[in-house]
Order: C-alpha cells, then sequence, then structure tokens
C-alpha cells in the first residue's frame, strides 16, 4: 500500500508541478506573467509541490500532507471550480492528500500491529 501510495503523491506533485509552469509559462488561456503577484503565488505553489514529491519520495507522510493541505485549502479549492485544464490541479492536489492519508493509516496499522505481535510473544 505504501508504494501505490508514494508513487500517487509523487505523480500527483509531478503533475500539478507541471500544470503550475504551464499556467506561468505558456498559459493557453491569457497572459503568461502578467501580474507579479499571481506569478509569486504560482511559485510558492511550485515549491510546494516540489516539497510534495519529496515527501512522497522519501515516504514521509506528514510533510505531504502540509504540503497538500496548504497548496489545496486557498488555490486548489478555487481551481477545482474553474473550466479548463488548470481544474486538475485542485484534483491533484486532492490526490496528494489522499496519497498521504493512505501512507499514514498504513504506518498506523503498522505500528498498531508489532505492539500486538510483541506482547504476544
Amino acid at each position: 500500500m505504501t508504494k501505490i501510495a508514494r508513487f500517487a503523491g509523487a505523480a500527483a506533485c509531478l503533475a500539478t508541478l507541471a500544470l503550475w509552469g504551464i499556467m506561468n509559462f505558456a498559459n493557453p488561456y491569457g497572459a503568461q506573467g502578467a501580474n507579479p503577484g499571481s506569478f509569486l503565488v504560482a511559485l510558492g505553489m511550485m515549491l510546494l509541490a516540489v516539497m510534495g514529491l519529496w515527501a512522497a519520495w522519501q515516504a514521509r507522510p506528514y510533510p505531504l500532507l502540509a504540503a497538500g493541505l496548504v497548496s489545496f485549502a486557498p488555490v486548489g479549492l478555487y481551481l477545482l471550480g474553474t473550466p479548463g485544464l488548470f481544474r486538475w490541479i485542485g484534483v491533484f492536489n486532492l490526490i496528494g492528500l489522499l496519497s498521504a492519508v493512505g501512507m499514514l493509516v498504513e504506518r498506523l496499522s503498522h505500528r498498531r500491529g508489532g505492539h500486538n505481535r510483541q506482547g504476544r510473544a
């Protein structure tokens, strides 16, 4: 289960990173980098995607969960309700969150199982 969650989290973060790059440098819907504020927001979201990619690669659910929550709560949720290509940023943020939850559940189930086996032996 952890390998699947790691792969899903890494793939979601890579896709998010690619979509933010497209939005910044090759936006099919409007001008690229027209507003310095939106460029800084996109840069921050790209940094969160890189952090999430690292966390998924290292199987660290807490940083992946933090990156997913921070990127989804204000921006990903908004983009989820928009039409077009960039709606997928919100979808990939949710996939990253689900993979972090999957890693946490796996970690907790191993801890519980490990304590029970030690106590029985």
